[in-house]
């Protein structure tokens, strides 16, 4: 607020009423005046002075505006999107506001602690047209669809690449931010934002991949993620760190610790993920169950995807999300249910049919749930038109 005030400052209004402006002060005889008035003479000049020197530094009411708008970004914008459980509305919030925030980059220090979450947020959007051409490609092949199949197949590549780009955004200015220097977080904020990062790190790698390497993501992100997630609080951060940590080992070829045998890497593996998990479904904050899916699915086990649906639908019956964090649970919830919906798909042509959790009878091949007949009635009708 000093700053602010300074940059404003007036200093027309420090001339005394009645008496010359400021660029005139050299031709009065202080001499004549009383002590009182030499006095505020020379507190005008100093003042004046400080306030040349502020102006060289680009001093600006641009600059001001974005070290304001970073700083209410951090303090109560992000804070407040993070207790919504509106996922839309949260990605469109970092996709529009992102080129507004990031613009104050030309005039004031580079506002990283809140472009960090601005580009997680902005990334959803993004993943939610991978996950859509993701459907459309199954759907696709399943009919025996060729061109309607490779096309979708590229749309999902190239969302892959805005979402990489993305993530590894959030990724870079976390490193600027702290690297590895743990003892430069300082608070919460601090500690959230490196976590945030740090996830984006990991997400950009898988992405890119994807995309094949359009963002072109340092092979050696995943193993600095492993180191940097030391810094962080397990318990604090709801199981998190550990949990990205294990997700590197059963992603990059020689990550784990030596003492573990090669032969029981997977078992070790899911041990640490379901504690984690635990962690988190406990605090209402079900981030690990997300991570906890996908690597499960990277190891091929579908049987352990759906159990880890299952479970953290289980859950959130139990546990409500906690109200301070309830966009990380819904977040997880989405992952979860695209991942229930390549499942449903690839088996039965179509979306989760029932609630999240709810599988297929794989002994009947039927749909399980009570809807399940009503639907089947209908698509014999159906074909009988």
């Amino acid at each position: 607020m000093f700053r602010f005030k300074i940059c404003t400052f007036d200093t027309g209004l420090l001339a005394p009423h009645g008496t010359q402006s400021p660029l005139g002060a050299d031709s009065v005889q202080q001499e004549e005046l009383p002590q009182t008035m030499t006095r505020w003479f020379k507190l005008r000049r100093g003042v004046m002075s400080l306030v040349s020197l502020l102006s060289l530094s680009a001093c600006s009411i641009h600059g001001m505006t974005g070290d304001v708008m970073s700083d209410y970004t951090v303090k109560h914008l992000s804070p407040y999107v993070l207790g919504t459980s509106d996922l839309t509305m949260a990605c469109e919030m970092g996709s529009s506001m992102g080129p507004f925030l990031l613009s104050f980059e030309r005039v004031t220090d580079q506002p990283d602690m809140a472009a960090i979450p601005t580009f997680m947020t902005a990334a959803l959007c993004a993943e939610q047209v991978v996950w859509e051409a993701a459907l459309r490609a199954i759907r696709a092949e399943n009919a025996g669809e060729a061109a309607a199949y490779k096309d979708a197949l590229v749309a999902q590549k190239r969302a892959h690449g805005v979402v990489a780009h993305r993530y590894y955004s959030a990724y870079q200015r976390m490193n600027r931010l702290f690297g590895e220097r743990c003892a430069d977080l300082e608070n919460e904020d601090q500690q959230l934002v490196m976590l945030l990062g740090l996830m984006g790190g990991l997400l950009a790698v898988q992405n890119d991949r994807a995309s094949g390497v359009m963002v072109d993501v340092p092979v050696d992100v995943p193993r600095r993620v492993a180191r940097q997630v030391k810094c962080l609080d397990n318990e604090r951060w709801w199981g998190m760190p550990q949990a990205l940590e294990t997700a590197v080992w059963a992603g990059v070829p020689n990550s784990a610790p030596s003492e573990i045998p090669a032969d029981q890497l997977q078992s070790e593996i899911y041990k640490r993920m379901e504690a984690n998990a635990q962690i988190g479904r406990r605090a209402g904050v079900r981030l690990v169950d997300s991570v906890y899916a996908f690597t499960a699915l990277s190891l091929g086990d579908e049987e352990r995807v759906k159990q880890v649906i299952t479970d953290f639908a289980r859950s959130r019956k139990e546990v409500k999300p906690n109200p301070k964090w309830r966009l990380f649970d819904e977040t997880s919830a989405a992952q979860l249910l695209f991942i229930s919906d390549q499942l449903w798909t690839q088996t039965k042509g179509h979306r989760t049919q029932q609630d999240l959790g709810v599988f297929w009878s794989e002994d009947s091949g039927e749909d399980t749930g009570e809807n399940a007949e009503d639907e089947d009635s209908l698509l014999d009708a159906l074909d009988e038109e």
